[in-house]
């Protein structure tokens, strides 16, 4: 089916508060310009470099921040899960670790962003969440990489799907994740 509406979700924390911002724009026949509302996403160089604004003016928190890549991107697996023949789960996904630079305005306040860490991942395909019994997204940033994981298991432990990577910050090839265990309850 075709989609109607293409959405941006933004979420921040600021000095301990929480902040969102929702906006949408109709799909139409275009849905390649990265544009919603008051937010836009440019693609500088692929694979490398970003240019991520949000207008202060009409958005909680505004920014305009450049993400630069500080490793190779990585394709997770297409991951399926069926309840008989209903696809519950069937999703692309890729990773990468990046600094950002640039600023963001709250309360007509600019404060710089200077080389933070972070990661963009970007994931496309069917997922209703609440019907997996649990799946676990995890990255977290290294001076000297970025370990990411996406989980997915049945509520007897049984796995459904596991895939991540160790990037390395030194633009080596992203090691591949051979197994995950965990003792959450």
């Amino acid at each position: 089916p075709k989609r109607e509406m293409l959405d941006s979700h933004q979420f921040t924390f600021i000095d301990g508060q929480r902040y969102f911002g929702y906006a949408t724009r109709p799909y139409g026949d275009d849905p390649h310009t990265s544009v919603v509302g008051p937010v836009s996403v440019e693609i500088v160089e692929p694979f490398k470099t970003l240019r991520l604004v949000a207008d202060p003016a009409v958005v909680p928190v505004g920014f305009d921040i450049t993400f630069t890549a500080r490793t190779q991107p990585y394709a997770l697996r297409r991951g399926t899960m069926k309840r008989g023949d209903e696809i519950i789960w069937d999703q692309s996904h890729f990773l990468q670790s990046g600094d950002c630079n640039g600023t963001y305005t709250r309360d007509g306040v600019t404060r710089p962003i200077d080389n933070w860490w972070g990661q963009r991942d970007h994931s496309s395909g069917i997922r209703d969440h609440a019907r997996c019994p649990m799946w676990l997204w995890l990255s977290i940033q290294f001076p000297d990489g970025m370990f990411a994981i996406w989980h997915w298991e049945y509520a007897n432990g049984a796995r459904v799907f596991t895939d991540g990577c160790f990037a390395p910050a030194d633009g080596g090839a992203p090691i591949p994740l051979i197994d995950f265990r965990h003792d959450l309850h």
